[in-house]
């Protein structure tokens, strides 16, 4: 059970923090037309010979001063002999050239700037010029090398116009590939050993419009892949077929071979009479067999898991949390998971993303955690496990309230409201009380959060009755930690039904069920509750010193509110940071209208600023557009009592 921050404001009124809600049960890579593969080493799939040498040549100059700092740092060349450097670094661009480094070469290195090096290196040593006699000459051509090729891979100029390998080389490769793949079927190496040769080409594409996906994507529906894969799926696909085969290369290119030995091992025991021993050296080949079979779809498994998760981190940079949901049951079932043991893995998937949701102010987990809920209510039909479905709905309504209350628009809200009453048509007082009073605690928080906002009487008195319903299960010594979050949730009504009416009475009770709820919500045992209801507290503190224009119960809040934060940190729940901070800076935005103390109105800019920059960066629209009108009514505020005495 945990607390969500919900607020309601009049005017400069004071935020609300947690109407508990009680749980049922307990490297973006830009695409275009084509895929835009990213290599791992780097983006240096260049040749450096060839109609586009100038920029390979251009890269080196502009790399010189950090070839020679590196060169310096070398042990080997003490106090430089800069002529010697510099003779080196002047003739190492025609040693390049003539070193004749292709890029296949580069791909092959993995784009590694010492595997290129040395490559170089070796070649300078048969080369005419400098290089040939000079093995210190070719060491400083070793570290400039290394320093240069990692100095390039920062040029833009040189990222954008070097050669590729010819594009059309590798589709020639491809359509190679798909034409005479009936052939090659019966060749599991020439298979290998020209996918290697594409897959390395593949990884030299480096510009955004990449390899038309189309080819590829029936090159490995041949090969055995499932249908309509994607973007990096198909590259990942490709990779692990590679890695299968490679494999099955290892136990002897087929299992023919294997098969073959087996029962050359069979036939000499049964040759010297050991006919137990013979049996068991095929049955050690079927183990063998089916041991290897297991680690392939292991492997199979392993490589579908991946590209779904893949697959998540896009629809999560696309804010769609159904479609991250859905990959989450594919997971499950790639998992082989079903029944019981599916809403299992999805209850602990969309409990993760309600705690990232809930605590640190992330709107997109929260999302996700409403499609989970979603697909639990799916997976749970009401006419085959009722209870289970309606804790579902219970969930599904948590997750929508605690979204909702960030937003100006009251949809989620209302679907909160909806979610809560669908379960309470199986969660009945009579067959299970205390999951009723959960769904009544749940509903009324709901409908205290509307009620406030939209200043319905109506909907605040509900709020009010659903509570006092909840308590009649919830009671304090039964269930004292309900019972202390029902009081809270009762208060926070209670307050802001006082509020919308002006009753001193209704705010007085506001603050007894404040207080009734800290007889259990201790700082020591509850310590994030605790500072929930004393925020709460402050609250109803603070809207009495309002009305009454009473200094002393202002001040009385302010401490509340201060005691608040010893517990809510910034960096452990930052939006109940600055709705604590919102509440400081009214309190003193207040004290300031009484006092015509203007310090006391600049203490409130700051407080309302700091809750502003949390806001923003959480993409909570209600509270930014609260906090900006705070932020407006403080600043007029601060301009009168600044402004000289009329005469």
């Amino acid at each position: 059970m945990k607390a969500l921050g919900k607020s309601t404001t009049s005017a400069l009124g004071f935020a609300v923090d947690g109407v508990g809600l009680a749980a049922a049960g307990g490297t973006l890579c830009s695409m275009t037309a084509g895929i835009a593969f990213l290599a791992s080493g780097g983006i240096l799939a260049a040749s450096v010979i060839g109609a586009r040498r100038d920029k390979f040549d251009k890269a080196l100059k502009k790399a010189r001063k950090e070839m020679e700092r590196e060169l310096r740092l070398d042990a080997r060349f003490k106090d430089g002999d800069q002529k010697r450097i510099t003779a080196v670094m002047d003739a190492l661009p025609n040693a390049i050239g003539a070193a004749q480094l292709t890029p296949q070469e580069i791909v092959e290195h993995a784009y590694d700037a010492a595997a290129i090096a040395n490559t170089v290196n070796e070649r300078l040593a048969n080369a005419d010029g400098i290089f040939r006699h000079d093995n210190d000459a070719r060491d400083m051509a070793r570290v400039l090398i290394m320093a240069a090729f990692n100095a390039v891979l920062r040029e833009t100029d040189f990222q954008t116009d070097i050669t590729y390998y010819d594009r059309a080389a590798v589709q020639a490769k491809l359509n190679a590939l798909l034409d005479g793949q009936a052939d090659l079927k019966s060749d599991v190496g020439a298979v290998k050993d020209d996918t290697s040769e594409i897959l390395a080409l593949l990884r030299a594409q480096q510009d955004t419009t990449g390899v038309p996906e189309k080819p590829l994507r029936k090159i490995i529906e041949k090969l055995g892949a499932e249908e309509g894969l994607q973007g990096p799926e198909i590259l990942q696909w490709l990779d692990g077929w590679v890695d299968d085969y490679r494999a099955m290369m290892g136990r002897g290119v087929n299992e023919d071979a294997a098969f073959q030995a087996a029962v050359r091992r069979a036939e000499a025991r049964f040759n010297d009479g050991d006919f137990a021993g013979a049996s068991q050296a095929m049955m050690d080949e079927l183990k063998a067999e089916k041991a290897e079979e297991a680690r392939r779809q292991d492997e199979r498994t392993r490589r579908r898991i991946a590209a779904l998760e893949r697959a998540i981190s896009y629809d999560k940079l696309a804010f769609d949390g159904d479609a991250a949901a859905d990959k989450y049951v594919q997971i499950g079932e790639e998992m082989g998971l079903s029944g019981d043991g599916l809403t299992a893995f999805l209850t602990l998937k969309k409990d993760q993303y309600y705690k990232g949701g809930n605590e640190k102010g992330d709107n997109l987990d929260l999302l996700i955690c409403i499609a989970l809920n979603r697909e639990l209510i799916d997976l749970s039909p009401r006419e085959v496990n009722a209870d289970e479905w309606a804790g579902h709905q219970n969930n599904l309504g948590n997750a929508l309230a605690a979204l909702g209350e960030r937003e100006s628009h009251p949809k989620k809200l209302n679907d909160a409201v909806t979610a809560f009453r669908m379960a309470l048509t199986e969660r009945t007082q009579k067959r299970v009380p205390l999951d009723w009073a959960a769904s009544k605690n749940n509903l009324g928080a709901a409908l205290q959060i509307l009620g406030a906002r939209a200043g319905d009487e109506a909907a605040l008195n509900d709020a009010v009755t659903a509570f006092r319903l909840a308590l009649t299960e919830y009671t304090q010594k039964r269930v004292p930690l309900q019972w202390a979050m029902t009081q809270n949730n009762l208060g926070n009504a209670l307050r802001a039904l006082g509020e919308l009416t002006g009753d001193y009475v209704t705010l007085n009770d506001a603050v007894t069920a404040y207080r009734a709820a800290l007889t259990e919500y201790t700082q020591k045992y509850a310590p994030l509750d605790w500072a929930m209801t004393q925020n709460n507290l402050g609250t109803a503190l603070g809207s009495l010193g309002v009305r009454a224009g009473d200094e002393a119960a202002l001040s009385h809040a302010v401490t509340a509110f201060h005691a608040t934060l010893t517990e809510y940190k910034r960096e452990r729940v930052p939006l109940q940071w600055a709705m604590t901070q919102i509440n400081l800076g009214n309190a003193f935005n207040f004290l300031a209208e009484l006092s015509r103390d203007r310090t006391q109105c600049e203490t409130a800019l700051t407080h309302y600023n700091d809750a502003l920059g949390v806001y923003q960066t959480a993409k909570a629209d209600h509270y930014i557009a609260l906090v900006s009108r705070n932020i407006t009514r403080a600043e007029a505020l601060l301009a009168a009592l600044c402004a000289p005495p009329q005469t």
